[in-house]
């Protein structure tokens, strides 16, 4: 029997149809890792993001877990000292990230300096205010 590795909260698409084809083991998908009916008992792989709480209580349900991968930056959500105790190796993905955070920091700046929520709640409300919503160019300004 090929070594089980879950997989649980949101993933990209493309990652959800590539895992699949190595044959070395047997993936699942499972948008909720507590559900009864996922087989934790079984998991020797776990593959999670923040969504996902790994805990004492969570890896008394994992007996065989030998390896989790975290798809994120930081461990907030994971008792490292828990998964030592149990030999568990614990990886994570500290740039896989960065990309999206520059730009959600972008959307940010582009949102807060040309009041796009405030122009938005106008329309949402059925009246424009143009002199209201005109904000700030970016344009030679530090950032930073």
């Amino acid at each position: 029997m090929k070594p089980l590795v879950l997989m649980t909260n949101r993933f990209d698409h493309q990652l959800k149809a590539y895992l699949p084809q190595i044959k070395d083991a047997e993936f699942q998908y499972h948008k909720d890792v507590y559900h009864k009916d996922v087989p934790l008992d079984r998991a020797q792989g776990l593959i999670a993001r923040t969504g996902t709480v790994i805990d004492h209580s969570f890896l008394k349900k994992t007996p065989q877990l030998k390896w989790i991968v975290t798809a994120t930056a930081g461990f907030d959500h994971i008792d490292l000292a828990a998964t030592v105790d149990k030999g568990i190796q614990v990886f994570h993905t500290p740039e896989a990230q960065t990309l999206a955070a520059a730009e959600l920091t972008l959307a940010h700046l582009f949102t807060t300096q040309r009041l796009w929520t405030k122009a938005q709640e106008q329309v949402r409300k059925g009246h424009w205010e143009r002199s209201a919503i005109l904000g700030h160019q970016l344009e030679g300004k530090p950032l930073g």
